[in-house]
């Protein structure tokens, strides 16, 4: 029975278990289990309803580790959990769905089981995130070395303790013996703990538990920050939950407790601290001898984003300090290895702070390439201040318009959302100096504009307007009051909303010359802007420059696929890499200089670039033009010298 097969065979079950919950017997258990639960997580699992299911899929769980073990010739104790249904039906019946399963495949097969039937948005609310047996193994190869004493201090179902066993009775005169005081694993979750007892049994297999009476597997469920050991690595993939998804009453201590190793950035990047830092930190201070290795799977905002930049620094108050030697980035690796960009940080316990984290490795589909040069948070182009997002306009149905004649209607589409798109739309005649061409992220093709939308807002070119004007007036009004009884917060007006941040009033005057760029998408996508009414939308940045030169030189910059390339590890992620934002400015992009030849290179193949691509509108063809064309790969060779880049 193949992985996929057993994740299937327990599922089959869970019906069978779910419509046997309610047996008056159980009342006693799950009080058992909420309270075990309660006293390891923090939260309350006393709400009936809200965990009725929860206790049922934990017993399962349970079982199928018991089920294993005992498969094995051993057993896994979790009298203390209260999950053992005596249920003999039950019980039989998931005995007979498992009885083809092979427990010494060389894989962790229960971390699965775990990951199908606890949902994954309880899993993230626990900081969880399944790790592949390929990376574990590939983490455990560059830390540990012979018969060491490896510990995983949240080793969830055990995926690293199930190779670390492995690879610790593969090494000449290793002993089981020796490697129950040798390889352990804590984990906070005692669900998980369970599950990882019998990794670990499989991990060393019916032959050599054989005959023993008594086989204690070091495996502690408990908090992993207040174990005290002495190992000589430690590997794992601690717990990602950022400051705000924390309870409230968490977060203080979490702070206090961050600011005493420097791990805290505080300020725009405050909710984005991340508890996996201070685990880090912690169990090496409490349980990594000096000199000893680790290897952590961490998210990749570790690598290179600000709320872990006292963590990259290797200092961490007056007692630790590490000296970093690798980061694996694995953001651009496909598929996707886990909900967000992740990567994996190796180093070694030290007297004092040694090299600080970087990337050294980039995984993509075409394999491991060493780590293209990108700045740190700390560290950004000087365009990063000149380029601001454009205005929020949105409800959409309450802005954006179409001519209908001499009047203007409400311009609908199937992205409006709830409640806004079961509203009808607004139709006007309204005075030619409030209605405005607006630039969307539509709208961008590289090197230029090729339409605008229309907009009827609160201004003229003076400022702000009164509501004199009837038309105006009466199409404000109408929006204003639906505004009111739709609103999320009843903190901002509808003309507050429009000038959240004072995106919109930021734009006035109207500079002659603009470059835009869009916000989001898997490709970044730049242009020129002449029109000196248009608006921009918060789907595009934008920055006023002062010639023509410089606007080609960005616009040839910002369209070139080695800049997408490059930025595309630090943009955050859903199925792709979608949100550019102001990324970008992270690498190393000079100020125009017309004194500088390989700029005026740029600007003169730029002014071909877009001579050559005038008649087309679709990117896609775009793109695909100057991928082939003399002058694109002209653009692509000056971009990479002007950011110092090897192309891979």
């Amino acid at each position: 029975m193949s992985g996929g097969e057993l994740v299937a065979a327990v599922q089959a079950t869970l019906p069978a278990w779910l419509a046997a919950s309610r047996r008056e017997f159980l009342i006693i258990k799950r009080s058992r289990w909420a309270a075990v639960m309660t006293a390891a997580l923090g939260s309350s699992f006393d709400n009936y309803r809200e965990c009725e299911e929860l206790f049922v899929r934990h017993s399962l769980l349970v079982h199928v580790a018991r089920v294993a073990a005992r498969a094995l010739g051993a057993d896994v104790d979790v009298a203390a959990l209260g999950l053992e249904w005596p249920g003999e039906a039950l019980v039989n019946g998931l005995v007979e769905a498992l009885a083809g399963v092979d427990w010494e495949i060389e894989a962790d097969v229960l971390g699965p089981v775990y990951a199908a039937l606890i949902s994954a948005e309880t899993r993230k609310g626990a900081g969880e995130h399944y790790t592949p047996d390929w990376l574990a193994e590939r983490v455990l190869a560059e830390v540990m070395s012979g018969r060491v004493r490896v510990m995983d201090p949240s080793c969830g179902s055990g995926t690293f303790v199930f190779h670390a066993v492995r690879r610790f009775l593969r090494e000449p005169g290793a002993s089981v013996d020796e490697l129950l005081t040798c390889v352990r694993g804590v984990d906070v979750h005692p669900i998980a703990a369970a599950l990882a007892r019998v990794n670990y049994l499989r991990a060393i297999g019916r032959e050599r538990i054989a005959g023993r009476e008594l086989l204690t597997v070091p495996i502690s469920s408990g908090d992993g920050m207040r174990v005290e050991d002495e190992v000589d690595a430690l590997v794992g993939n601690p717990p990602w939950l950022a400051l705000r998804f924390m309870a409230g009453d968490v977060q203080a201590e979490f702070r206090a407790r961050c600011e005493d190793y420097n791990l805290w950035a505080g300020g725009a990047v405050a909710t984005h601290q991340d508890l996996c830092g201070l685990f880090v930190v912690r169990v090496i201070e409490r349980c990594l001898r000096e000199g000893g290795r680790f290897g952590f799977v961490m998210p990749g905002a570790v690598l290179d984003r600000g709320q872990f930049l006292g963590f990259r620094g290797g200092r961490y108050g007056e007692k630790v300090c590490v000296d970093f030697s690798e980061g694996w980035d694995l953001r651009r690796a496909r598929p996707h290895v886990f909900p967000v960009g992740a990567a994996v940080v190796f180093g070694t316990r030290t007297e004092r702070a040694g090299r600080t984290l970087r990337a050294t490795e980039v995984w993509s589909p075409g394999g491991r390439a060493v780590a293209e040069s990108v700045r740190g948070e700390a560290e950004r182009s000087a365009y990063h201040a000149r380029f601001r997002q454009g205005a929020t306009l949105v409800p959409r149905v309450l802005a954006i318009v179409e001519r209908d004649g001499p009047r203007v209607r409400s311009v609908r589409s199937a992205y409006e959302k709830t409640p806004w798109r079961g509203l009808t739309g607004l139709v006007g005649e309204v005075e030619e100096e409030c209605v405005w061409p607006v630039l969307l992220g539509e709208h961008v093709v590289p090197y230029r504009a090729v339409a605008s939308a229309l907009a009827v807002l609160p201004r003229d070119a003076a400022g702000w307007v009164d509501e004199t004007r009837p038309g105006f007036k009466s199409w404000w009004s109408e929006a204003e009051a639906r505004w009111r009884a739709h609103r999320v917060s009843e903190k901002l007006s509808l003309r507050e909303q429009l000038d959240y941040q004072q995106k919109l009033a930021g734009q006035f005057p109207v500079a002659p010359l603009r470059v835009v760029y869009t916000k989001s998408g898997m490709h970044l996508t730049a242009a020129k802007s002449l029109d000196r009414r248009a608006v921009v939308d918060h789907t595009l940045y934008w920055a006023a420059v002062e010639s023509d030169e410089e606007a080609d030189y960005l616009c040839a910059l910002l369209n070139a696929g080695v800049v997408t390339r490059m930025v595309r590890p630090l943009m955050a992620y859903g199925k792709d890499e979608r949100h550019i934002d102001k990324h970008v400015w992270r690498l190393p992009i000079p100020l125009y200089d017309p004194g500088d030849a390989l700029h005026g290179e740029l600007v003169r193949a730029a002014r071909t670039a877009a001579a050559e691509v005038a008649g087309m509108t679709a990117r896609r063809d775009i793109r695909r033009y100057l991928a082939d064309s003399a002058v694109g790969r002209e653009i692509e060779g000056i971009v990479g010298q002007l950011l110092r880049l090897l192309e891979r």
